[in-house]
């Protein structure tokens, strides 16, 4: 943890629109995909949409410096 992929978003969408659609199926699946498609979007456009609905961002956050 700690480190910010773009990558990730991504990945939990396919993942969870993979599962709805292919796995689970009926109407939990397709809830199931709906939802994978908010990180398959945030990791696409770089912008989440339950941030700017809590008014908080990732930029919001103070750096802290990491220890080793």
């Amino acid at each position: 943890m700690g480190q910010d992929r773009p990558s990730d978003p991504l990945i939990l969408g396919v993942v969870m629109i993979g599962l709805g659609v292919g796995v689970v199926g009926g109407t939990w699946g397709w809830v199931l995909a709906v939802v994978g498609l908010v990180p398959l979007i945030t990791g696409l456009v770089g912008w989440c949409p339950i941030y700017s609905v809590i008014g908080r961002g990732t930029k919001d956050v103070e750096k802290r410096p990491t220890t080793v």
